[in-house]
């Protein structure tokens, strides 16, 4: 009898997985180790074992699919076995042959409330109605892809169905939309679409920093100090200020905001896949040098792919540094539920006021991103003007 290969489920809160390459095909002789494909969150990428040994009798998803994790994604038997026709569409095989058809009407719109946080993100910021669409998930759930071939069919006209790059001299490069650069794209509309946000611009005295930068630089490499950035400082500067202005570490339901004691730090980090955030827990309570090591672990699992999914959620504030780049100031999205995320600019020497002359002094810009349906504009500023000072007087910081 016909064994099944299922979506693994990677971490307690990933749904459903994409299903970014086979690396088997039908008619192949596996082993309980053979990687037979590459899958993909919105998170980190893994590979999937086979589990059992025969020949792939059927492969029931395509590459691309948006995949529920438990859910069968092949078949593996002896070779030449017969597949009853009732399990190949994906469906668990225990509940195939008693399965119902697809229900159409009014009990199909019962169905539509039955939707992934995908699907339900997607249709949100796409206008699509969940109650009008039959899932092609288990049991008749909505998942992403149906919200996409909805919003494709809604599309679909011949003002936009023209070959791409039609009326553009020259040739055209067309690259699918797909795996965490789609999801990104997804989460960043939702994000928009959920929530009033509102960006505001000011910059923090760098001396200190810089000086701190250099010193740690030259020190005893066994103190380990050598490794700590310019991110770091103003970092550690953030987690030590963030836990005094606790509406902003915080996150929005529908109806209420949840404020925390500690801060979860998420930090945005840019991978070969595409944007990751993954989170440093109890940010708050570290040393320099262990916030310093411990995002530097995170980002190096995360540019490897090898990042466990539980590090990549539960973070009640995000960081977004653009320092490095020269960016003077920028406008962050928001990772909703959280109701603020900080943007890192680059250092320039800004005009600051010395008695009654100015002084040039480099100076880091800061972007303060918040979601005007928590937090109002001047609470927002009084956390932004706290932050400047902390990281004016890093070094004191370091003594409390």
């Amino acid at each position: 009898m016909a064994e099944t290969i299922v979506m693994p489920r990677q971490g307690n809160t990933v749904e459903s997985c994409i299903l970014v390459r086979w690396r088997v095909s039908e008619g192949d002789s596996i082993g309980p180790k053979t990687i037979v494909a590459d899958v993909e969150t919105d998170k980190a990428s893994f590979e999937v074992e086979a589990g059992v040994s025969g020949s792939v009798l059927k492969l029931l998803s395509a590459e691309g699919d948006d995949v529920p994790v438990m859910q069968p994604i092949a078949l593996v038997g002896h070779a030449g076995e017969a597949i009853a026709p009732e399990i190949t569409t994906g469906a668990q095989p225990e509940l195939a042959v008693s399965a119902a058809p697809v229900p159409q009407g009014p009990l199909a719109q019962k169905r539509g409330n039955k939707a992934s946080p995908r699907a339900r993100w997607l249709a949100a910021s796409q206008g699509v109605d969940l109650s009008a669409l039959v899932g092609t998930g288990p049991s008749g759930r909505i998942v992403e892809r149906d919200v996409r071939e909805a919003v494709a069919a809604a599309s679909a006209t011949p003002a936009v169905s023209a070959p791409a790059g039609e009326g553009f001299p020259g040739p055209a490069t067309v690259t699918a939309i797909r795996g965490v650069r789609r999801l990104v794209a997804d989460r960043m509309a939702q994000s928009l679409a959920s929530t009033a946000q509102f960006t505001l611009q000011s910059s923090a005295v760098a001396v200190r920093v810089q000086e701190l930068r250099q010193r740690f630089k030259a020190s005893d490499p066994a103190l380990g100090l050598g490794g700590v950035t310019i991110g770091d400082l103003i970092t550690y500067a953030l987690v030590r200020t963030l836990p005094r202005f606790r509406y902003l570490n915080a996150h929005r339901t529908a109806d209420s905001l949840v404020e925390f004691g500690s801060v979860h730090l998420g930090f945005a980090c840019d991978t070969p896949r595409g944007l990751m955030v993954p989170v440093i827990r109890n940010a708050d309570r570290l040393s320099l040098k262990q916030l310093a090591d411990e995002g530097r672990r995170l980002a190096e699992a995360c540019r490897a792919g090898t990042v466990p999914p539980d590090e990549l959620k539960g973070s009640t504030f995000t960081v977004s540094n653009l320092g490095s780049w020269g960016i003077e100031g920028f406008t962050p999205v928001l990772n909703v539920p959280e109701v603020a995320i900080l943007g890192i600019c680059g250092i320039s020497p800004k005009p600051v006021p010395r008695g009654d002359s100015l002084e040039w002094l480099p100076s880091v810009g800061l972007s303060l991103t918040i979601d005007h349906m928590a937090v109002d504009g001047a609470p927002a500023a009084r956390f932004l003007k706290a932050l400047a000072d902390a990281i004016a007087q890093v070094d004191l910081l370091l003594a409390v």
